[in-house]
């Protein structure tokens, strides 16, 4: 697709979604190791993951048919096909105009390169729609081989076979406090955290601190945490980190925007740690806020929230 072609794609797909209140962003992801690329074994970022995440598949692996057919794999032609994205990075000589190879890019000063991004569209599957390449399910009930599997921390799960049956984790449930607190603790230039006796959490972008509220005041551990890192993402907008700022917009658009990129980036970082998302509570009145945003003309809405909630999540993980 277009480079325009795919940005409206994109943001028609998401304003569906939630229209149907499915919030994709608010959606638990359902397995501890995040949607990726089967072939590849590289995960997906920002809208993908969103886009992704609104199908129950149980299989985090997904493909593209060329792909699967360089694994022997045949897909039913009326399997679900999914949208997905990713950034095309040209470059040429500003000289000549000539476009440039890669290793013609690293010999050239960046002062004599043009660089062309655009954004591309395809169609992706779920490795469950395949055979094949993929062999009969795992009944974890009835497999001991099952026991003992746990959350895979990192970048562990990159040792995934994609011609191997996918073993979903058999600890869906377990909430791993050291895992939450190893995350917190890579983030460079931690905001001050002081602690409170109240509800609700705050973040002050002119002080840069978060004030918390002690563990015992919410219900669960795992609650504790996904409003903890939501308000670690809203912290990577200030000046000293990522510098977010919104020029020539009204107060209601900047704080719409930064809410859903906090809500996007604690997503994917609740996902990294195995919990459930933080909802708003004012989460019906945002959602309705996104959609007139992203209805009125600014077709690159979503992506570009996705993009600096990727951006965030990258800087807490220290990446």
């Amino acid at each position: 697709m277009a480079l325009e072609r795919a940005y409206h794609a994109v943001n028609d797909t998401i304003v569906d979604i939630l229209r149907l209140n499915i919030v994709p962003w608010i959606k638990p992801f359902n397995r501890k190791v995040l949607p990726f690329n089967a072939a590849t074994k590289k995960p997906y970022r920002g809208i993908n993951l969103f886009l992704l995440n609104t199908h129950n598949y149980q299989d985090p692996r997904f493909i593209t048919w060329s792909q699967a057919n360089k694994l022997d794999g045949y897909c039913d032609p009326k399997a679900k096909r999914h949208l997905g994205t990713f950034w095309n990075y040209r470059y040429f000589d500003k000289t000549t105009g000539n476009e440039l190879t890669e290793h013609e890019t690293k010999l050239m000063p960046d002062e004599n390169i043009k660089k062309n991004v655009t954004l591309q569209a395809y169609e992706i599957m779920n490795y469950e729609a395949f055979e094949g390449i993929i062999s009969k399910r795992v009944d974890l009930t009835n497999n001991p081989q099952a026991k003992g599997i746990i959350v895979r921390d990192d970048e562990e799960w990159l040792d995934l076979d994609p011609t191997e049956p996918y073993v979903p984790n058999f600890n869906e449930n377990l909430f791993n406090v050291t895992k939450a607190e190893k995350i917190i603790a890579k983030m460079p230039n931690l905001p001050t955290i002081v602690e409170v006796n109240h509800i609700p959490a705050t973040y002050s972008r002119t002080n840069d601190v978060i004030h918390m509220p002690k563990m015992e005041l919410f219900n669960t551990p795992s609650e504790y945490y996904a409003y903890k890192v939501k308000l670690l993402i809203a912290s990577t907008g200030h000046r000293f980190r990522l510098n977010r700022y919104y020029k020539n917009t009204d107060a209601l658009y900047a704080y719409n925007t930064e809410q859903l990129i906090s809500c996007m980036g604690a997503a994917i970082l609740c996902g990294h740690i195995g919990i459930k998302p933080y909802v708003p509570v004012n989460l019906d009145k945002l959602v309705k806020d996104w959609i007139s945003i992203a209805t009125s003309g600014n077709y690159k809405y979503f992506i570009d929230a996705a993009s600096k909630a990727q951006q965030a999540v990258d800087h807490i993980l220290n990446k």
